[in-house]
């Protein structure tokens, strides 16, 4: 900020700030430091609401999951869930065992997924934890995908958004380890030699 002379306080008073005055250079530098502050307060306000939103969308495809229940959702025919056929499995084990497999899937997927919401929401002990939970969750719901892909009803493409939504999770979440070890954790000066 300039110093304005005498005259010019007296010709224009209302113009005139603290930070006009001479030797007011912690003037500007405050400003700037408002600044910093406002646009950093914006910044966490817009993360914190862009982190609900991901732990209510976490919340939101567990629950989804209960569609693999026989009758866990009602469906536009009436008929849904799974049947208990499994292309991967029906040749290898028995009907009730696969069964089984099935429903330890279903609840692994959705505890997991609804865990790692949960953390996202701020919950204490699934705070720091929400990124493991959501990569367990995410490998369960594909691998349930897997195991339950033909025994779907009313027809197994009417489920193909879930094992998108689990893949993408799962790739953005491994992506973002790796680059939290081997990028973000190297000392200073092993980021500067290249």
């Amino acid at each position: 900020m300039a110093c304005l002379p005498i005259t010019a306080l007296v010709a224009h008073p209302r113009t005139w700030s603290v930070c006009d005055a001479p030797g007011a250079k912690w003037c500007s530098e405050w400003k700037l430091h408002s600044a910093r502050k406002r646009s950093n307060s914006m910044k966490q306000t817009v993360m914190r609401i862009a982190l609900v939103v991901l732990g209510l969308v976490l919340i939101g495809h567990a629950l989804i999951h209960l569609g693999i229940i026989p009758g866990g959702m009602p469906g536009p025919d009436g008929r849904t869930g799974w049947t208990g056929h499994s292309w991967l499995l029906d040749q290898f084990l028995d009907a009730p065992v696969i069964w089984v497999i099935g429903v330890v899937l279903v609840a692994g997927t959705i505890l997991f997924f609804f865990a790692g919401g949960l953390g996202l929401l701020g919950m204490p002990f699934l705070k720091g934890r929400w990124k493991a939970a959501t990569i367990i969750a995410s490998a369960l719901s594909l691998l349930l995908f897997a195991v339950t892909w033909t025994g779907l009803l009313p027809h197994p493409s009417d489920a193909i958004f879930g094992p998108i939504i689990s893949g993408v999770l799962l790739v953005g979440l491994l992506v973002d380890l790796l680059l939290e070890h081997m990028v973000l954790r190297q000392p200073r000066h092993a980021l500067g030699r290249f």
